[in-house]
């Protein structure tokens, strides 16, 4: 079988928006490549390569996946010097071409995120794999903002969490929680290859065996009061997002909030305080923001 290959090289800023898009658009797999930019591009320093089976649109697609990435910048992403190329691949390329990019890496100070066919031994006792399955749109969770997000989580966990994943992607999250000692985790996408790759990573990760996952728009209709929120996804997608989570959080319980960029963060900050939740402390890694926020108690 014959793949179509569509390499987009674009800034480190715009490569989840982008990444997302290609999944909408129907990839059957991706893979992120960090980049030594060239002296008069230095801000091009990601490949994004998603495969599309022989089958689908392409010359639909690629006018469609330009005409989105040109409107990233109306949600404040640099998509200057992004631009797309595409090449035909054999399928047997296309299956081992994850494991020529894709090894364990170390992303905080516990947890380790292994590919699902490496033989992994970990390097000291408090270390915990999240294994996952890369041969898919989600690539390995790995992401600036995934790494914030978990951070913030290993900060703020305590154990025995009630806990809303919101937007699950892979399901990493999810996953992280249960290793972090998540009680009860509750995962929520509004996309049904989200939903499949989440179930297929969980299904690797046996402490994760009892999340429950569920399509749903952010935290519509939800009635689950949790001690802890996470959410990792466009600022523009965490904007509505907040006053949901505002509702649902217990006193003295906790909002993660990655995916937005730095200057997206004090407009979300502006959101995240008229509606009376409190700021406690904020992440960096390189463009990328991570918030952790907490919802007072009358003692507060």
């Amino acid at each position: 079988m014959q793949w179509t290959e569509i390499n987009v090289y674009t800034t480190t800023m715009a490569t989840a928006a982008i990444n997302n898009i290609l999944m909408e658009l129907g990839s059957d797999g991706a893979q992120i490549d960090r980049l030594t930019p060239p002296a008069d591009q230095p801000l091009m320093n990601t490949r994004i390569v998603a495969y599309f089976p022989n089958n689908a649109p392409i010359t639909t697609i690629i006018p469609e996946l330009k005409t989105r990435i040109k409107q990233l910048p109306a949600y404040g992403l640099d998509i200057d010097h992004t631009y797309v190329e595409t090449k035909q691949v054999s399928d047997e390329k296309w299956g081992t071409e994850w494991e020529k990019y894709y090894e364990p890496q170390r992303i905080t100070h516990d947890i380790t995120i292994v590919p699902s066919w490496k033989d992994y031994q970990p390097q000291s006792e408090r270390e915990m794999q999240i294994r996952l399955d890369p041969g898919k749109a989600f690539g390995t969770g790995t992401h600036p903002t995934t790494q914030l997000a978990i951070q913030a989580m290993e900060i703020t966990m305590r154990g025995n969490e009630t806990l809303l994943d919101v937007g699950t992607g892979s399901g990493v999250l999810s996953i992280a929680a249960k290793l972090l000692g998540a009680k009860q985790v509750y995962a929520y996408d509004n996309d049904d290859i989200a939903i499949s790759s989440a179930h297929k990573n969980i299904a690797l990760n046996p402490i994760a065996h009892d999340v429950f996952i569920s399509v749903n728009d952010l935290l519509s209709n939800v009635t689950i009061k949790a001690d802890m929120i996470v959410a990792n996804m466009l600022a523009v997608v965490l904007e509505p997002l907040i006053p949901q989570a505002a509702h649902l959080l217990k006193p003295h319980s906790h909002l993660i909030l990655a995916g937005l960029i730095q200057k997206q963060a004090p407009h979300l900050k502006d959101i995240i305080t008229a509606n009376h939740l409190q700021i406690v402390e904020q992440l960096t890694l390189g463009d990328w923001v991570g918030l952790i926020v907490k919802k007072p108690g009358e003692d507060d």
